[in-house]
């Protein structure tokens, strides 16, 4: 959205958006210095900062005060949990803050995470449901309007949201290299003034904000984003 309205454009921002398909991925391009801020969990950025992969620091945050939008969804034909043992199941990275809480909804299913089941990282396959659908996987976490395609495909079962498990999740973390907080100040706060600034616009335009997600994922049906 903040490139769409100009946000950034009108800070004076000249901004290249990447799409990295996890946080534990993004942590490890900031710290080769391809990226210089980026959006991950609490989860990656705290093993990559542990372990000396990103010299990072967070520059702004965001608790989720409710996961019901976040559900554990399984192949039609587990019908107990107790199926999911020797199966795979499919997590974004097991890093990422959904391979945490895939973990979190395994122990509630009365699961070992580390020895019942196997894990298929589906990183730029996450927002597809082949492996749902082709019986590869056996559970993942997912998101709407995937989840709405899925029931009307009938490649899945919705279990439960994650919020039965985490009914609060510190995930939306604003991170930058040490280096650029020290070099870029100024760039910084502009950057910063128009992240919150779209964020406050999407709150306050539902409409255009949907109707800003039907242009950009036209592979999805607009009864499936209005869910």
């Amino acid at each position: 959205m903040a490139l769409h309205k100009g946000f950034f454009s009108d800070e004076g921002v000249n901004l290249r958006i990447e799409v990295v398909a996890g946080g534990e991925a993004l942590a490890q391009a900031m710290g080769r210095g391809e990226i210089q801020i980026g959006r991950m969990g609490s989860p990656p950025f705290l093993t990559a900062v542990g372990a000396g992969v990103l010299p990072g620091k967070i520059v702004g945050s965001s608790v989720i005060h409710n996961l019901d939008h976040f559900l554990f969804v399984v192949h039609p034909d587990i019908q107990q949990l107790s199926q999911l043992r020797e199966t795979t199941v499919g997590v974004l990275s097991r890093g990422s803050c959904d391979g945490h809480l895939m973990q979190l909804e395994l122990q509630r299913a009365g699961l070992n995470p580390e020895r019942d089941v196997a894990y298929e990282e589906l990183r730029e396959n996450y927002l597809r449901l082949d492996g749902l659908a082709s019986g590869r996987i056996s559970a993942q976490l997912s998101l709407e309007p995937l989840v709405s395609i899925g029931e009307q495909q009938g490649v899945l079962r919705i279990v439960e949201p994650v919020s039965r498990v985490k009914p609060r999740f510190h995930c939306g973390l604003l991170v930058a290299r040490e280096d650029f907080i020290a070099e870029q100040p100024v760039l910084l706060r502009k950057l910063l003034r128009a992240y919150l600034k779209s964020a406050r616009y999407c709150v306050a335009h539902p409409d255009e904000t949907k109707a800003l997600l039907c242009k950009a994922t036209p592979e999805y049906q607009p009864a499936a984003i209005e869910r």
